[in-house]
């Protein structure tokens, strides 16, 4: 669950996606991006109907996002609450559609953001 809320990806990250340190979210550009925002937004909607229906499913393929899957799980402890994962063509497992957009390099990798403030020092 807390997993869920940092947008984790498993299996493998945006870097061995395609995605690198050097290019990172700014490396899409023109046609590339707008296919690739077209999916997230795809993704985020197909999410976002999973988690309101509420009922199990494996593998669904998600319109609009050709290679793309989805499965919904409920939770061990009931209550009706489950989990939603989008599952990318290669296999990676994305658990928020953020994870979702930095393996489709609409965002930088986890820490990037971190990493170059270390690097340019505190800001006052």
């Amino acid at each position: 669950e807390a997993a869920a809320g940092m947008g984790y990806v498993a299996e493998s990250s945006a870097e061995d996606a395609g995605g690198d340190k050097e290019g990172g979210a700014g490396s899409l550009e023109g046609e590339e991006r707008d296919r690739a925002e077209g999916v997230a937004a795809a993704l985020g909607e197909a999410m976002r109907k999973s988690n309101a229906e509420a009922v199990e499913v494996m593998d669904r393929p998600v319109p609009a996002a050709e290679g793309w899957s989805l499965r919904w799980r409920p939770r061990r402890n009931g209550g009706g609450k489950g989990d939603s994962c989008l599952i990318a063509p290669d296999g990676t497992k994305a658990w928020s559609i953020r994870a979702a957009r930095r393996f489709l390099r609409l965002e930088p990798p986890m820490g990037a953001i971190a990493s170059e403030r270390a690097v340019a020092g505190p800001t006052r």
